[in-house]
């Protein structure tokens, strides 16, 4: 987040925020910006690929951005779709391991703990808006 958003974040809206670098510097071409949000910017054989590349039971980082707000029953769809898929019916969804982090979770520390035990299970932690976590 850069230095202006993360102070209006802890001052104007009272939340936590961190300025962590500019991320954005590393694509400047004007025709990628004005892309942007509009496709994305690998296709789903990108993904997939780079998905097979990864060692067994590493560790996945999903990033939403800073506002993302996602209402219960979407968070437990993208838990499905993440740790379930088509291979395991509804009732293995914990079995799975799949937990999905928000708030005051990250904010006491709790990571760790669930990465343990993520990795012993599925290998998989979603971690929503990290970068503004709410009070």
């Amino acid at each position: 987040m850069e230095p202006g958003y993360a102070d209006h974040y802890r001052k104007v809206l009272g939340r936590k925020a961190w300025h962590s670098g500019l991320f954005w510097l590393w694509n400047c071409v004007v025709e990628n910006k004005a892309k942007r949000c509009k496709e994305a910017s690998i296709d789903e054989h990108e993904c997939m690929k780079w998905l097979s590349s990864r060692k067994a039971n590493s560790d996945v980082y999903v990033c939403f951005g800073s506002i993302a707000n996602f209402a219960s029953s979407r968070l437990l769809e993208i838990k499905w779709a993440a740790v379930v898929g088509d291979s395991l019916k509804k009732e293995g969804i914990e079995q799975a391991g799949a937990h999905i982090m928000e708030g005051k979770e990250v904010e006491q520390g709790s990571l760790e703990k669930w990465r343990g035990d993520l990795l012993k299970k599925a290998g998989l932690l979603l971690l929503i808006s990290p970068l503004s976590l709410k009070k």
